[in-house]
């Protein structure tokens, strides 16, 4: 591997580390955005529990693709 190729490779894998990072914080702010969505409703609201469970489902799904809650972020 020549010097041309390394610095390639090095800038390259920094690349990938930063877009990933990237990633990872814009779904941590979809989780925090969808989260601030929800909120307490009495057992008997139908359509307020139905829309709890959308946010907690959409929570869900940023979670299976690396997002959590931000807060918690740094204390895995």
């Amino acid at each position: 591997m020549n010097r041309t190729e390394f610095y390639q490779k090095v800038i390259g894998d920094m690349y990938d580390k930063v877009h990933a990072i990237g990633r990872r914080d814009a779904l941590d702010e979809a989780w925090h955005l969808i989260n601030a969505q929800g909120g307490y409703v009495s057992p008997g609201d139908l359509a307020g529990n139905a829309h709890n469970k959308a946010v907690l489902d959409a929570l869900n799904i940023i979670e299976k693709l690396g997002g959590m809650d931000p807060l918690k972020r740094g204390k895995e």
